[in-house]
């Protein structure tokens, strides 16, 4: 049986789609979903993940993203940002024996983006209809 940990988390940051010009920057409260396999009940390593996580995800609270080392030469899009708490936090899962599946990034409850090893049906966001878990839950079982 799997057992999963799907964990919320939030910051506040300062982007640019046009950094050639400051007229655009503008704020975002990001949402960050993480979900995680956990390989054994051990409520002591998923706590110290938890704290791992919330001290990574710290880094970007406050911050004009463009200006970071890790965007440098990129304009920090949601989906840019994904890439790079995944990769990021795969290896902070990994540490923790807990295994990433996804993770999701937000700006708005209109746009969240995901990626991961597979994708889940449904977020924070977008409730499923119990027809397309049925048909989900198919698929992943082929």
């Amino acid at each position: 049986m799997d057992r999963m940990y799907r964990w919320q988390f939030h910051f506040n940051a300062m982007h640019n789609m046009t950094p050639e010009t400051d007229e655009n920057k503008h704020t975002h409260s990001f949402l960050v979903i993480l979900c995680m396999i956990i390989e054994q009940m051990d409520l002591e390593k998923q706590n110290c993940c938890e704290k791992e996580l919330k001290q990574y995800l710290e880094q970007y609270n406050g911050r004009y993203l463009n200006a970071m080392e890790k965007f440098q030469g990129n304009i920090p899009t949601i989906e840019l940002i994904c890439e790079t708490v995944y990769y990021d936090v795969k290896e902070i899962a990994t540490i923790h024996g807990m295994q990433l599946i996804q993770v999701e990034v937000g700006d708005s409850p209109t746009a969240l983006y995901a990626m991961g090893e597979r994708l889940l049906l449904g977020s924070s966001y977008i409730p499923i209809k119990d027809e397309m878990f049925r048909e989900y839950k198919r698929q992943m079982d082929l």
